[in-house]
């Protein structure tokens, strides 16, 4: 089982709160502190509902053994910075770049053994191998529009109802997410993420 840590975060969000104030109709300073948390919230549910990173973040992914195919977490994979496993005396190494290749046009990203070469032998512990690698689109302009408008989309759901909306009593109506957030979520999910 490969376990995974956040090295850098994102540094921005997909959208800025003009873009969410726009999209509301709100013209004021008032609200600016929940719209931002909001923000957060909404891309943080996006992300996890698709299994993606929208802007760039940086992780560290373990794993137990040397595979065919080591897929890395949260799409797209922009980069791998490095590989490093311990030895069978213990040392850990950073791997040659020149062992591996970098899959980064198929969802999800891997990297694999390049050719004619051979994985090294590492020592008999847990979770010997760490990839350090790059995933996300890119910074907040390189997130695919329709991802974006998702998270426009949810914010703006969860600033009009603030409490929970599946409770229904004395002749409330039940809200739900607005239908065109599945729609335009759909399409980004990953299969392992649903």
């Amino acid at each position: 089982m490969a376990g995974i840590s956040v090295v850098t975060a994102s540094q921005s969000e997909p959208i800025t709160i003009e873009e969410l104030k726009t999209h509301l109709r709100v013209d004021i300073a008032d609200e600016d502190t929940l719209l931002n948390s909001l923000i957060q919230a909404a891309r943080e549910y996006c992300e996890r509902i698709t299994g993606r990173q929208f802007v760039s973040a940086t992780y560290d992914q373990t794993f137990e053994k040397w595979e065919d195919n080591l897929v890395l977490s949260y799409p797209p994979l922009s980069s791998v910075t490095s590989v490093k496993y311990y030895d069978e005396d213990g040392v850990e190494q950073t791997l040659s770049s020149a062992v591996y290749d970098v899959v980064t046009n198929e969802e999800p990203g891997y990297i694999r053994l390049a050719y004619n070469q051979s994985w090294p032998t590492i020592r008999s512990q847990n979770e010997p191998i760490t990839v350090r690698f790059v995933a996300g689109y890119g910074v907040d302009d390189d997130v695919p529009s329709v991802l974006k408008q998702a998270i426009k989309l949810l914010a703006g759901h969860l600033f009009e109802h603030r409490e929970a909306v599946a409770r229904l009593h004395r002749g409330e109506t039940m809200t739900e997410l607005p239908l065109a957030f599945g729609t335009l979520i759909w399409g980004y999910r990953m299969l392992e993420a649903c």
